[in-house]
């Protein structure tokens, strides 16, 4: 967890009231990005921090194409069974009984 290098308050998750936190705490993963936007966190630990959510956004851009297009693929597949059954539909009418 990054620590900060100036004095912060603020509120933890579940709390109604402040904490106050000193240079050198570690800042509880609930506070991380309200810290970092007062500019109250290492910078180092900050750019570790956007490091890493740019590699989530990235593998949550991937894990979303990937499955859109396993959607396209499932949806063809579903068109194709389905025209098939149309053309066994209509040869079977085009058929004279017997």
């Amino acid at each position: 967890m990054p620590k900060f290098t100036e004095a912060f308050c603020g509120c933890r998750t579940g709390e109604i009231y402040p904490d106050r936190f000193n240079i050198g705490d570690e800042c509880p993963p609930e506070l991380i990005e309200a810290a970092a936007s007062m500019g109250a966190l290492d910078k180092k630990a900050i750019a570790a921090l956007e490091k890493e959510k740019a590699a989530a956004a990235e593998a949550e851009a991937k894990a979303a194409e990937e499955a859109a297009k396993a959607e396209a693929a499932a949806k063809a597949e579903a068109e194709k069974e389905q025209a098939e059954d149309a053309a066994k539909a209509e040869e079977a009418a085009a058929k004279p009984a017997s």
